[in-house]
């Protein structure tokens, strides 16, 4: 078992997972941050799947780091969740939608030009070399994950013992996937250009779901329940997609992959 297929295994349960989150919080709830928190996750998912394929497939490496870029669409989802929290919010649309502006505008430049990935090495760590623009998405992601994180801990020190109580262990979660990634993905890349570990990032998307998941079942946040059928579904799950994605031949990655998506069905009729 070669590293690069450990760390595309971990990748895609990452996206996995927040996939699971992504279903909870559109389907459970009809609460507004939870809804602008799901578009956050929902480039999450994106993001960790073009980052395992950069490691899981042999051809387009070139192609799969540059749509990784989606995972700057993340930072506006987590700053509408932040201000959605507030019952005064001045301009919100707008500014939302220039952030989102700004961040679909850095990945597009990134997918159609070599301006922010100018190629990559087809030898495993598959190192890219930047272009000139790629240190200025970095400010945007710094700036974005400032903005988020003043606003939701603003929320958070003026709210009632019981809502701290309910944010705590969600501001756990998300603060080890967006410090994390703040130090992977924005600082270290900024200070070493040859960086190659920027996938930490979403790698850590696994304890920050389990965190938040675990807000969900100790206070309800958002209003979500979560029941153990659902748990333990969810958990059988993520055993047959490692199993699936750890497969070394191609009769067992294929009796693999069919016993994963017939139980997500059969898990489905269960839930």
């Amino acid at each position: 078992m070669e590293i690069f297929h450990i760390r595309a295994a971990i990748l895609f349960i990452g996206a996995f997972l927040d996939a699971v989150l992504l279903l909870f919080l559109w389907l459970k709830t009809k609460s507004k941050p939870a809804f602008h928190f799901g578009w956050s996750v929902l480039f999450s998912i994106l993001y960790c799947f073009s980052y395992g394929a950069r490691f899981a497939f042999e051809h387009n490496k070139i192609f799969w780091t540059r749509a990784s870029w989606i995972g700057m669409l993340i930072m506006p989802g987590f700053i509408a969740f932040s201000y959605s929290l507030y019952e005064k919010r001045s301009y919100f649309k707008l500014k939302i939608f220039l952030w989102y502006l700004v961040g679909a505008a850095i990945l597009i430049i990134s997918v159609t030009t070599p301006y922010i990935v100018k190629e990559v090495k087809n030898e495993y760590p598959y190192l890219d070399t930047p272009g000139f623009l790629e240190p200025f998405t970095r400010v945007y992601l710094l700036l974005a994950l400032l903005v988020g994180w003043f606003w939701l801990l603003k929320h958070y020190f003026r709210s009632e013992k019981e809502k701290r109580l309910q944010l705590k262990y969600f501001i756990l979660g998300i603060g080890i996937h967006s410090i994390g990634g703040l130090i992977a993905a924005a600082i270290l890349p900024l200070i070493y250009p040859k960086f190659n570990y920027v996938d930490i990032s979403a790698v850590l998307t696994v304890p920050g779901v389990f965190l938040v998941t675990y807000g969900f079942l100790k206070r309800k946040l958002f209003e979500i329940r979560v029941f153990l059928t659902e748990i333990l579904v969810v958990m059988i799950a993520i055993i047959l997609l490692i199993q699936a994605l750890l497969a070394q031949t191609l009769a067992a990655k294929t009796l693999s992959s069919v016993t994963f998506f017939s139980f997500l069905l059969v898990g489905y009729l269960l839930i």
